[in-house]
């Protein structure tokens, strides 16, 4: 059974995600519970995220900029198309799925623009999305289950146009930080977005680490490009809801037992076809779990889904 999710757990979720460590605290007030997510270390400067869930029926998203945001947004601003397709993607999610939902720069919602009216200049920037209601959530754990997609699909909406590496400069301080803007490879915020809308179970066999193997499994999953890097050309966008799947290890070295890899429809059909594994991994892996569907090569498949 999956631990409960605390402020911790989401920290590590983040961490796993993005490589790069995060502050997320509570605090508590007459009117709600906020919960903040930063980024520690060097980053602590550039912005707060705050979750407010108002006496616990409203949440309301906001973007507290901080000393460095300024240089923060203008390296947003230079973002290459592929983020901001893969921006945009996160913001239709928010507005679907929220009351209100704009990211406004310069007094412009991005989230109605086509990007290329974006401003070149971003002399402010500020994120308000309001979800009304919200579950009742009688604990704080309660509450932070409640939160924690919300908080990866604000995190990748985020991310999307940042991108942080890691220079290791050999001083004596060891390692530092620099935000960097580059050319989608194996990029981590299309892993990121992938993660935040299928979850972390395999969507073939439907294994998830956490319920196996508890904690430590946590945040474990492979991620699967269902067109080979190498047969995709330099100036495709990558689509992280199309082109990448969820797979457990063992899943993901079957699809490959083939090259051209196997799509993954037609390894969950191989699957499906063995009676015995059929009916096991339906008692004891697809417990709990709802369906989502996933559209594959032109046919529709139903996959086993979870966070």
């Amino acid at each position: 059974m999956a631990d409960l999710i605390t402020t911790n757990r989401i920290k590590e979720r983040l961490e796993s995600v993005y490589g790069i460590p995060f502050n997320v605290v509570t605090e508590h007030a007459s009117t709600g519970v906020s919960l903040r997510v930063s980024l520690a270390s060097g980053f602590n400067d550039y912005f707060t995220l705050v979750f407010f869930a108002s006496n616990r029926i409203r949440l309301k998203i906001s973007l507290e900029p901080d000393a460095y945001s300024q240089p923060l947004f203008q390296s947003m601003a230079a973002a290459d198309a592929a983020s901001k397709v893969l921006f945009m993607k996160y913001a239709n999610a928010l507005t679907q799925e929220s009351r209100n939902a704009s990211f406004t720069v310069n007094d412009v919602d991005l989230f109605t623009l086509d990007i290329a009216e974006w401003p070149t200049q971003w002399s402010s920037a500020k994120l308000e999305v309001e979800i009304f209601p919200i579950p009742e959530c009688n604990t704080e754990s309660d509450l932070l289950t409640f939160l924690l997609p919300w908080v990866e699909e604000v995190a990748g909406l985020l991310f999307s146009l940042i991108d942080i590496s890691e220079d290791v400069s050999g001083e004596g301080e060891g390692s530092k930080f620099s935000v960097t803007q580059t050319k989608y490879e194996r990029s981590t915020k299309n892993r990121a977005a992938c993660l935040a809308h299928y979850g972390y179970c395999c969507k073939i066999c439907g294994m998830n680490f956490e319920e196996k193997y508890g904690s430590i499994g946590a945040n474990f999953i492979h991620v699967h490009h269902i067109v080979p890097v190498s047969q995709i050309g330099e100036n495709y966008i990558m689509d992280p809801i199309k082109d990448l799947i969820p797979v457990c290890p063992n899943c993901h070295a079957m699809l490959h037992k083939k090259n051209p890899p196997l799509f993954p429809s037609e390894l969950y059909e191989l699957i499906s076809h063995d009676t015995h594994l059929h009916e096991e991994s339906s008692s004891m892996i697809f417990l709990e779990t709802n369906s989502a569907t996933c559209d594959i090569s032109g046919t529709t498949t139903e996959f086993p889904n979870c966070l």
